[in-house]
């Protein structure tokens, strides 16, 4: 399928660093910057008719692409993508979210062997599924190196820091986008997507029935200090290593 994506901005992700939280809050930004009120959809029967476009989906799957829009000008629309591959010569801009390898590891494991009902998916421990989950993190970060090197528009943002703080890390997301920020509009619509009110309205209305919990877990950042041990960690370094990261150099700069 041929799209033109000039203009288009892309929210290229690492896998569990917040990607649905951040596109719900861009697209609703986008369109109440316009005057649309469009409601909290994310988890109603509208949700893929708001939220539908996935690069994946219509590249590689050759599903038809549903624009969200309208749009302010300068945003066609918001594409969702997991890993950075493919972007080199984007003509958009793209908004890059990655978080730390170790509660990468941690939050994949819930979301991949811990919480479905599927028991052919269930192993033992993190430690079976450390080294190939540390493994698609290095690379991942490569690809995302190598993306950051090109002429390529990127905002790569930690997802600590926007834990820590979403109405900043907004904010700048909006800058880079280059459209209008109404400060008043960007707190109303943070708010609605905050951490703690996006949780809770997941374990009301989205029991998936793949998942015994809620999709939308705790989101909290330095989960791996409490699930991960010794061994786990040294699995993690040793797969890093072989793609020439040093995780303690890597984690002592994400404190």
């Amino acid at each position: 399928m041929t799209i033109d994506e000039t203009d288009f901005l892309c929210l290229a992700t690492i896998p569990k660093s917040g990607t649905h939280y951040t596109h719900h809050f861009l697209v609703n930004y986008l369109l109440r910057v316009q005057g649309r009120e469009p409601g909290e959809t994310l988890f109603s029967h509208d949700a893929y008719a708001v939220f539908p476009n996935r690069r994946r989906n219509y590249f590689d799957l050759k599903q038809p692409y549903l624009p969200t829009g309208p749009l302010p000008p300068g945003i066609r629309d918001v594409v969702v993508q997991h890993g950075f591959a493919n972007l080199e010569g984007y003509p958009g801009r793209v908004i890059a979210l990655f978080r730390n390898p170790l509660d990468y590891i941690v939050s994949l494991y819930h979301y991949r062997h811990g919480s479905r009902v599927d028991e052919t998916l269930h192993v033992e421990s993190i430690a079976e599924v450390t080294e190939g989950f540390a493994t698609r993190w290095a690379i991942a970060w490569a690809t995302l190196q190598k993306l950051l090197a090109t002429a390529t528009p990127v905002l790569p943002i930690r997802y600590e820091d926007l834990v820590r703080d979403p109405t900043a890390r907004f904010r700048q997301m909006l800058e880079f986008a280059g459209v209008p920020v109404d400060q008043a509009l960007l707190e109303r619509t943070a708010e609605d997507v905050r951490s703690d009110r996006f949780r809770h309205t997941a374990a009301e209305k989205n029991l998936n029935p793949n998942f015994r919990v809620p999709i939308a877990r705790d989101g909290s950042i330095g989960q791996w200090k409490h699930e991960m041990g010794e061994r786990e960690i040294q699995i993690a370094r040793q797969a890093l290593a072989r793609r020439r990261i040093d995780l303690d150099d890597l984690m002592a700069d994400w404190a």
